[in-house]
């Protein structure tokens, strides 16, 4: 019965004690001690950190088309040295997603030397998203699409163009004679028909039908207009006759037709095609000529991608003789020299892979400089056929490229890496070229005289500067995807070039011309 007062007590007891730590004033939770990261010493910096620090942080665009996409500056906030120094380091080093290693120091001053460079073109590393347009090119499509419209039309010739040759010109002279000599029943000049009589109808398709038995017809043309248009023809032989006496003599002959196909800038993206083709012939040979010269260029740096030159001589009395030279990038790929006396002729074909290239900046952040080793890659050819026999030169010449621009970006330090993407068609092109020359005999005033006959035809199919490339770098910076600290990066693009290009197909031209010479022709010589 005694234990019920002692549990009562104690009891008791234990309330009192409750209510009095209530009763007594809250102590205040001390604050957690803020852990103190120092900064990078200089000491702790290798040259490359040095360099980090003190050198300008300037962007710069180095290509001639290039421009960094407009921003205003942001101002600089510095990332702070804390998080690099909680980045694991092996052997007192960061070891980066490229698989590079860096000092922390170094790591972090160059990540405040990219982040104050992008400022200062209003980007920064702490923008949102994995990639970024920094900087477009000026493609100076204008400049292209008027050569574009100029390249189409050479290959559209006008037809009012097209030169009427010696035959065309005596064939017609020779339908005008025989039209007007339909016109029978026309009255004389100066006179009119009598009244109440209708005109006579003139027909320039067949001559008149004689009308009915009853009405007796005179059969041939009134002898009237017989001598007017011998009076008539008389004049034009007399004033043919003075113009060939005062007609300067022609020893020789010569077609010449030339062609100039650019598209682009050359401190750019460019390309180009142009040559010449000429036949030639006098009295004792003959002589088709050709050459062509296709190439383009790449942010300045020009290359010769295929060079042809050709030259088929016939003669009369000495050899006959072929010359080929064609080269690729610069060097000689193909030659051929060939003389004979008897009648020759040869086809074949070459071809050869091109790869030239040039380094060029591209742009720089700071001391983070993008490079870029672009280069023109290909095939370029040569396809011919000739025949030669004692004064006539029959050969085609077909030289073509198919080349396609490439770039490989490069960076100059460890804490970032670039790149290129992209495909751009630089030349495509094939141009058939084919001509003949003969020397042709002819017998004019019962004399027989030298005359060259020349045909060239050149077709061409083009595709100049399609496509597009970018360059890119890539930077490294410390970032929080859990509750460890680790490595981020974010991709910058630069637009190098970007164009739909154009296609064209055509004739560049066809000619076709007969030269007379006034040069007798050796009977007994070459015949």
């Amino acid at each position: 019965m005694r234990a019920r007062p002692t549990f009562v007590l104690v009891l008791a007891t234990l309330f009192a004690a409750l209510a009095a730590r209530a009763a007594a004033p809250a102590k205040t939770k001390a604050a957690p001690k803020k852990e103190q990261v120092e900064p990078f010493k200089d000491e702790e910096h290798t040259d490359l950190g040095q360099r980090f620090k003190t050198e300008p942080h300037t962007a710069v665009h180095h290509t001639a088309h290039g421009a960094w996409v407009k921003k205003p500056p942001v101002k600089h906030v510095p990332i702070s040295h804390t998080y690099f120094r909680k980045l694991p380091t092996q052997n007192g080093q960061i070891a980066l997603p490229n698989g590079q290693k860096i000092a922390p120091a170094d790591f972090h001053a160059g990540v405040n030397h990219a982040e104050r460079a992008l400022n200062s073109v209003g980007h920064s590393l702490k923008t949102p998203g994995p990639r970024t347009k920094i900087g477009h090119h000026d493609a100076g499509h204008a400049t292209h699409k008027t050569a574009q419209a100029a390249v189409a039309k050479a290959h559209k010739p006008n037809p009012k163009w097209k030169k009427s040759t010696l035959q065309e010109r005596q064939q017609h002279h020779a339908e005008l004679i025989a039209l007007r000599r339909h016109a029978v029943n026309a009255p004389p000049k100066g006179k009119k028909p009598v009244k109440g009589k209708p005109a006579q109808q003139v027909s320039f398709k067949s001559p008149p039908v004689a009308p009915a038995a009853t009405a007796p017809v005179p059969s041939g043309p009134p002898q009237w207009l017989v001598d007017e248009m011998n009076k008539e023809q008389a004049a034009e032989d007399a004033k043919a006759k003075a113009a060939a006496a005062a007609r300067p003599k022609v020893t020789k002959a010569n077609t010449l037709k030339s062609w100039d196909l650019r598209a682009g800038d050359p401190k750019h993206f460019s390309a180009y095609v142009f040559g010449k083709a000429e036949t030639r012939g006098d009295a004792d040979s003959a002589t088709f000529h050709a050459e062509s010269t296709a190439g383009g260029s790449a942010f300045g740096y020009g290359h010769e991608l295929l060079k042809l030159t050709a030259d088929f001589t016939a003669s009369r009395l000495q050899e006959h003789e072929a010359r080929i030279e064609a080269s690729v990038g610069g060097s000689t790929v193909y030659t051929l020299a060939k003389r004979s006396k008897e009648m020759w002729s040869k086809t074949d074909r070459v071809e050869k892979t091109i790869d030239v290239s040039a380094t060029v900046p591209i742009f720089s952040l700071g001391i983070i400089s993008v490079t870029a080793k672009v280069g023109v890659q290909g095939t370029a050819g040569l396809e011919y056929g000739a025949s030669i026999g004692p004064g006539i030169v029959g050969a085609h010449v077909t030289p073509y490229v198919r080349t396609g621009v490439y770039v490989q970006a490069s960076v100059n330090v460890i804490i970032a890496e670039a790149g290129a993407i992209g495909k751009l068609t630089l030349l495509n092109d094939s141009l058939e070229l084919t001509g003949s020359v003969a020397l042709v005999p002819k017998n004019i005033d019962n004399v027989l005289k030298w005359g060259v006959y020349s045909k060239m035809q050149l077709h061409n199919n083009m595709e100049m500067l399609n496509g597009e490339v970018s360059a890119f770098v890539k930077l490294y910076f410390p970032c929080w995807t859990s509750i460890l600290p680790s490595i981020c990066n974010k991709q910058w693009d630069v637009h190098l070039f970007g164009w739909k290009g154009f296609q064209v197909q055509g004739d560049l031209f066809q000619v076709a011309d007969w030269t007379q010479l006034d040069t007798p022709v050796d009977t007994t010589v070459g015949l």
